[in-house]
Order: structure tokens, then sequence, then C-alpha cells
């Protein structure tokens, strides 16, 4: 688990680079209301992400309870996209395994995404949702 969290957390630090990726992320209300750790450390997670949302390289959006029934029921996906000669790349984890999709192939993922990026809050919105959360839990 050490090794893991080390990973994630080396990582994280591509974000922070000279020249960092751009980085947009939608996530489920559910995220923010979840208490893994207990509410301290939720808190603190919530924070952490609400700091991580106002770099100008990233964008989070938070898919409300409001959103109902949503284009992504079998869970998470991501799409890398990078600059040529590399194709675009849709990654989806299953309980066998992870699953990557070279383009054209991945025009399934990036409209699922479109389609939840329109029911999603705006990031300004998702950051006062994440900051209030934060703040309920540190009461």
């Amino acid at each position: 688990m050490d090794r893991w969290v080390e990973l994630r957390m080396t990582r994280q630090g591509i974000l922070e680079r000279e020249d960092p990726p751009r980085f947009s992320a939608i996530i489920d209300e559910a995220v923010l209301r979840r208490e893994v750790g207990g509410p301290e450390c939720l808190a603190a997670q919530l924070r952490h992400l609400a700091g991580c949302a106002a770099g100008p390289n990233i964008e989070i959006r938070v898919l409300p309870f409001s959103a109902g029934a949503h284009a992504s029921p079998t869970g998470a996906f991501r799409i890398f996209t990078m600059e040529k000669p590399f194709p675009e790349v849709g990654y989806a984890e299953t309980p066998k395994g992870a699953i990557y999709v070279e383009s054209p192939d991945t025009q399934r993922f990036a409209r699922t995404y479109d389609e939840l990026r329109e029911l999603a809050l705006t990031p300004e919105a998702s950051a006062e949702l994440i900051s209030a959360t934060a703040e309920k839990l540190s009461r």
C-alpha cells in the first residue's frame, strides 16, 4: 500500500512541473461525500482538491446527484490526448485488468465525456461545492 501511495504522489508531481499538461476531470458528487478515513481525512483531501482546481492547467467539474442516471453507468474512464505522432488513448479499469483503446475507437469515450461535461457543474460551481463540503466536515 505504501508503494502505491508513493507512486500516486510522485505521479501528481507532473501537474506542478514548469510546463504541466492540461488536466480535466469530472467527478461524481458521491466522491465528495464518501468518508474514507473519516471526516478530517476527507476534509483535507477536499481542500487539496480545491487547491488543485485553482491551477491554470486544471479543470475539475462535479457531476451532481441531481444529474440522475448519466452517460457512464459502467464507471470511470480516462482519455489521454498527446502530441502527434501519438494516438489518443482511452483507458478503463475493470476487475480483470485495464483496457486501452486507441483512436479512432476512442470516439465513444469522447462522446461520453462530452455528455458528462454538459451535466456537470461549471468549474466555479464545482470549486464552491468542494470547498463548502470540506468546510461542513471541518465543523
